[in-house]
């Protein structure tokens, strides 16, 4: 038992450093560059022009984050705290984006299994949840972008503590209702379309209260979500929101049919989740992947159906089938949202797996899975199998991380108007095709961030 929760500890601590140390060696891209200078949002809209000022203290963050909810989202952790925690630098912004992705992994497990003391227990899974959120994920770009992570991977973590924490047993003292409503309303204020998908979840969720257990917690389950609603209707109605659905940026994706995007929305979502280049170096396709989950889940279910579990399944998981259902019709609403928002939807199918397996009850199974040295067996190969096929991109693109601050450095103290520096290892987790595009570093955004022009070869 202590071997399988050590061996746990030690996932999510190697989860965090590989987070930490590949978030701080990279270079900045996308949204991470226009969001380090005052009101930089301006340069994705068509009408405003961008501000060239860094934001170097506190109250130049807080300021720019009321400029973004009047002119372009109410998510707060995105208007907010990507800037604040910026004013400290990249290696404040690294250990916070690697605590993010520990506390996104154990709140899967936790929620998979109904209890996070058991989640630990479970240290295979633990590292199933790093390899396909973390290690291969479906958008790299979490692991690059700052501000990617305030926005998904920091609300939808939120999500599933509050949805675990509703998923025991209600609270009933005034500081525990008063503790569930901030966090609800800390959700809530995340985002205006994950905010839709939570939503739906605390329906099913009230829904089993009022129809499977004592309706009496119908009214202690309502009290709980005040914080919530609130801080959705104030994500939701900023100034910002209605004016960012104007902008062009927005547009994308609105010329087809309803449901040529919500087929579309599912297919890239489904992929999304194959972490093929684990799987593919090991002889799984993409095809034989999801055979495999769906002749499980198949097996699982008829275990269920003849244990006579069903209706107690369903009942029990109502809110993860509601939020698993509704996700694809919201990706059809807001194409332009993408992949992003599969964190939550990819999370939610997870931890319905495990609890279709553990729902099963099949003889053997629970011997298997708790069976100490095959658990510690498994996940050591597994563990060795990923340093041993990425040990030699991973330490070449540290390398090379460092190459570019020091040569950069230099190159402005010299007071050269180019740099030209080595380019990063061929590899899709690195987003190698935006890394190494000398067209990126031409951009006026780009020289003014980095007050030189880079130019990889």
């Amino acid at each position: 038992m202590m071997m399988r929760k050590s061996l746990s500890v030690f996932i999510l601590i190697s989860c965090t450093v590989y987070v930490i140390a590949l978030f701080y060696f990279r270079p900045l891209l996308g949204d991470d560059v226009p969001y380090q200078f005052q009101n930089g949002i301006n340069y994705w809209m068509d009408d405003a022009v961008m501000s060239h000022e860094l934001i170097k203290t506190l109250p130049e963050s807080l300021a720019n984050s009321h400029y973004y909810y009047m002119n372009w989202t109410g998510r707060f952790y995105h208007n907010t705290f990507q800037s604040f925690v910026s004013v400290f630098g990249k290696g404040i912004i690294s250990v916070f984006a690697g605590a993010i992705f520990a506390l996104f992994i154990m709140s899967v497990s936790a929620l998979a299994f109904s209890d996070w003391k058991k989640a630990f227990e479970h240290p295979l899974s633990m590292l199933a949840f790093y390899i396909i959120f973390v290690f291969f994920h479906f958008a790299v770009r979490y692991n690059i972008m700052w501000i990617m992570i305030v926005t998904y991977t920091l609300p939808v973590t939120l999500f599933l503590i509050y949805l675990y924490l509703l998923d025991g047993e209600l609270p009933k003292s005034l500081h525990y209702v008063i503790m569930f409503n901030v966090l609800g309303f800390s959700c809530g204020i995340g985002h205006e379309m994950l905010g839709v998908v939570l939503a739906f979840m605390l329906l099913g969720k009230c829904i089993t209260i009022v129809f499977f257990q004592k309706k009496m917690l119908f009214w202690n389950y309502i009290k709980l979500q005040i914080g919530f609603v609130i801080g959705y209707c104030i994500c939701f109605f900023a100034p910002g929101n209605f004016r960012r659905t104007n902008a062009s940026v927005n547009q994308e994706g609105f010329g087809r049919s309803y449901f040529e995007r919500l087929f579309e929305g599912i297919d890239k979502n489904i992929s999304a989740l194959y972490p093929s280049q684990f799987l593919d170096s090991i002889g799984f396709t993409k095809t034989i992947y999801i055979a495999f989950v769906a002749f499980m889940i198949l097996v699982c279910a008829v275990f269920i159906i003849r244990n006579k579990q069903l209706k107690i399944f369903i009942f029990e998981n109502l809110f993860l089938l509601f939020g698993l259902t509704v996700s694809p019709f919201l990706w059809a609403l807001a194409p332009h949202i993408g992949s992003w928002t599969t964190g939550l939807w990819g999370a939610i199918f997870y931890i319905l797996l495990i609890r279709i397996v553990i729902s099963a009850q099949i003889k053997k199974l629970p011997e298997l899975i708790y069976k100490r040295h095959l658990n510690i067996f498994v996940c050591i190969v597994l563990f060795l199998f990923l340093i041993i096929q990425n040990f030699g991109w991973y330490s070449s693109f540290i390398r090379i991380g460092v190459t570019w601050n020091k040569a950069i450095k230099y190159a402005k103290e010299a007071g050269e108007e180019e740099v030209y520096v080595p380019k990063f290892p061929e590899h899709t987790i690195l987003f190698s095709n935006e890394i190494n595009n000398p067209a990126y570093y031409e951009r006026d955004i780009y020289i003014g961030y980095y007050g030189v022009k880079i130019v990889p070869e």
